[in-house]
């Protein structure tokens, strides 16, 4: 009986992941986001070389010591932006948000 199933549960899997695949690349995507009324930072933990710029250039905001690793608050929005630049993979980006997205 399980034989004759199995069939129908793989369709049903792979029917599941290309409702859910990035269209693109045909694969899943993982995207975290961090958010406050200021700032929200989103991390692509598929695309991070794990460089340590964030977390050895802004420690308060960015430590993989504890979970979840990106306080939002830790800092000010404008330091959380110049430190996302600096990522030299792309994994992590920002969006400003309420009075500096206007600016």
């Amino acid at each position: 009986m399980f034989c004759q199933l199995f069939p129908y549960n793989r369709l049903i899997s792979k029917a599941f992941y290309d409702l859910s695949a990035d269209a693109n690349n045909n694969r899943m995507e993982n995207i975290k986001e961090y958010e406050n009324e200021h700032i929200k930072v989103i991390w692509k933990p598929e695309l991070c070389t794990h460089s340590k710029r964030c977390w050895k250039g802004l420690l308060p905001v960015f430590n993989p010591s504890i979970r979840p690793w990106v306080n939002i608050n830790g800092a000010d929005a404008q330091v959380i932006a110049e430190q996302v630049k600096l990522c030299p993979s792309g994994a992590l980006s920002f969006e400003f948000r309420g009075d500096l997205a206007t600016k």
